[in-house]
């Protein structure tokens, strides 16, 4: 590890489709909190998905035009850091 960047990890993303920015926003845009779950963040994936569909419920579905662009731009990103080799929490937003 040099510089928060892990150097063996870093030849495997950057071959990887997983850290396509483009790719994790179009597959947030058709489930919200996809793109989050393929790079690896999974329960924030989830998270985000769940409480897209409960607010969705109780907004009467007014809510998505919130919780998919963020879904979106945190995907793209995420994505966009882990091209660049950075070490990237389960966590971590945008």
């Amino acid at each position: 590890m040099k510089c928060g960047i892990q150097l063996k990890e870093l030849q495997q993303n950057l071959s990887s489709n997983t850290t396509n920015p483009i790719l994790m926003g179009l597959l947030s845009f058709l489930l919200v909190g996809l793109g989050q779950m393929i790079m690896g963040q999974v329960t924030k994936g989830i998270v985000i998905l769940v409480g897209s569909i409960v607010l969705a419920f109780f907004t009467f579905g007014l809510s998505t035009f919130i919780t998919t662009p963020i879904s979106i731009i945190d995907a793209v990103l995420i994505a966009k850091k882990k091209q660049r080799g950075q070490l990237i929490g389960e966590w971590e937003f945008f």
